[in-house]
């Protein structure tokens, strides 16, 4: 457990006025993935470690591409 991260996403509950862990493993997924796209401020490590949990070859090779361009 000492090499792993372990990832905490947080959603607003309206219903409760307070935070709820997002514990679906698809929608943790989606907003990780997202995060790793679209921002450009994420440590190296964090990013390799999403890229190596969530997304296969073509998609990493996609995002190296992109961010060379």
């Amino acid at each position: 457990m000492m090499d792993s991260m372990h990832f905490f996403i947080y959603e607003w509950d309206n219903s409760q006025k307070k935070r709820r862990t997002v514990f679906e493993s698809y929608k943790r997924e989606l907003i990780l993935v997202g995060m790793v796209k679209h921002m450009d401020k994420i440590p190296t490590e964090i990013k390799e470690k999403i890229i190596e949990m969530y997304m296969d070859d073509s998609e990493d090779l996609e995002l190296e591409k992109n961010a060379n361009s």
